[in-house]
């Protein structure tokens, strides 16, 4: 039995605009018997494998990917989308998705006739792979290339419904086996998935919900005045099995630096007052002050929900200074979505 192929290319959506290229590959093909006549109409199982060598039991053999259809014959000749739908899967298959099946040069497609357009089954011991394997040239290769972004890239998206071929940047756990490229790309610089309580799941996209951005600082051309004074000491963004320090997949927290602020009319107010030289300083959090009798000033490490209050000589308040900060510390931003192509 032979296949003689007559066309394989891909199916694309052409627009005004880049698309993600569907993971589909339209293949066509005549199937005849040894002599070149060709196979009874009718409807066949064929399995279509797609292998990393040309010759089977090859070192180094992968079955990269693998699916059952049931194709149609009309004077031997047959038309197929191979793809996510339409087809059962084969067990041992490296992927699932031909979008992850081209990740290296060569590929070969396998075809096996398993049923007969009379319904009869081929037995296992019958089963033989039509030779040869054939050759997947450049076209399909188009599946592996995308939208000409790598597995990885992490860009900001101004909608709500993620595209395909993206995630979320939401800290979601993966299969390296389902998601090869990204595992690739990232590994478990985002997590390792080990607290999720899914043993099948074995790392994690980042989670970069209500986060910016920054550089990664590996670079003393700047001089170290111009280096983050924390870069050693992030620790990791969603678990134990995240990158920490000055790599990728470290998280910084917020923070603010030491400094001064002036309490202005004060030192007068203070000298105004009969023996009003005690004065307080409240907090609703945490912070460091230097208090001292008849100086308008405070040093502050964090200065948030500040008041000054001054004291009379009877004790109560004669009159209060104060200062409201907010929650946190930011520079004008605008929301967007992050996301990650896998």
């Amino acid at each position: 039995m032979r296949v003689i192929p007559l066309l394989l290319g891909i199916a694309l959506a052409l627009s005004a605009q880049a698309e993600t290229v569907p993971s589909l590959i339209n293949y066509q093909g005549r199937l005849t018997d040894e002599t070149g006549r060709a196979l009874t109409n009718g409807t066949y199982g064929i399995q279509f494998r797609l292998w990393n060598k040309p010759v089977a039991g090859q070192p180094g053999e992968t079955l990269v990917w693998g699916q059952q259809y049931e194709v149609s014959l009309v004077n031997g000749v047959f038309n197929v989308i191979l793809g996510p739908s339409g087809g059962a899967p084969i067990p041992g298959a490296g992927v699932t998705d031909l979008q992850f099946a081209f990740g290296e040069s060569e590929r070969y497609f396998g075809l096996t006739l398993v049923r007969l357009q009379d319904g009869t089954v081929v037995s296992e011991g019958q089963r033989k792979e039509i030779l040869p394997r054939q050759q997947i040239l450049s076209g399909p290769f188009a599946l592996h290339a995308g939208d000409g972004n790598p597995p990885g890239t992490i860009v900001a998206f101004g909608g709500t419904n993620v595209p395909a071929g993206w995630f979320l940047c939401d800290g979601r756990a993966l299969k390296s086996g389902e998601y090869p490229r990204l595992f690739a790309a990232v590994l478990t610089m985002w997590g390792d998935a080990s607290d999720d309580g899914d043993p099948a799941t074995d790392f994690r996209v980042p989670d970069f919900r209500g986060l910016f951005l920054r550089g990664v600082d590996d670079s003393p051309l700047r001089g170290s005045a111009n280096r983050d004074p924390g870069r050693n000491s992030e620790r990791g963004l969603i678990n134990p099995g995240s990158n920490i320090g000055n790599q990728v997949g470290s998280y910084q927290g917020d923070s603010f630096s030491g400094h001064s602020h002036s309490a202005g009319g004060l030192r007068a107010a203070m000298a105004q007052l009969n023996g009003g030289l005690h004065w307080r300083v409240s907090e609703s959090a945490p912070f460091v002050a230097n208090q001292a009798a008849g100086f308008g000033f405070v040093n502050v490490s964090y200065p948030v929900n500040v008041s000054v209050e001054i004291f009379g000589s009877s004790g109560t308040p004669d009159t209060a200074s104060s200062y409201t900060g907010f929650l946190e510390n930011r520079s004008k931003n605008a929301y967007v979505n992050y996301i990650i192509k896998y």
